[in-house]
């Protein structure tokens, strides 16, 4: 199910000019709720997230996607959530952020974030200065400064 629904996902966010981000499915069979996040280049607004909502439950409803009762909800990705497209990362620009990569050990990286191009994002810690490709991240997480 979770694999059709981020299908549809998918479309119904790219029809409202948005780029999923994520999509969970949580619950049982009694209650299921769908958790979608979605964003755009400018930060998504709340017209969008219920566009996407309104046709998300038409497509479920018309499919029969989902047995039983369920709950949706869509919203921005939020500060906890990893950064995915490159739009992203340009919105924090200046910004400290958390890199743990691809490799054996997911080894992690903090700096601020000063560049953001095709291949990758550039990062300065410290006195260092370091381009990472967007293939060797697994995770990057905005840093807030409590």
């Amino acid at each position: 199910m979770k694999s059709e629904l981020s299908a549809i996902a998918e479309t119904v966010c790219t029809q409202f000019s948005a780029s999923l981000i994520d999509l969970e499915v949580k619950g049982d069979r009694r209650q299921v709720l769908i958790r979608i996040y979605a964003d755009h280049e400018q930060g998504i607004t709340l017209g969008q997230c219920e566009q996407i909502s309104r046709e998300m439950q038409d497509r479920i409803d018309m499919d029969d996607l989902v047995q039983g009762d369920y709950r949706l909800e869509v919203s921005s990705p939020g500060i906890g959530r990893s950064l995915q497209f490159p739009f992203q990362y340009k919105r924090h620009l200046g910004k400290e952020i958390k890199i743990v990569r691809n490799d054996v050990e997911k080894s992690e990286v903090r700096g601020v974030l000063t560049a953001v191009q095709d291949e990758g994002i550039q990062l300065q810690a410290g006195e260092q200065e370091q381009i990472i490709p967007f293939g060797e991240i697994n995770k990057a997480l905005i840093q807030l400064k409590w």
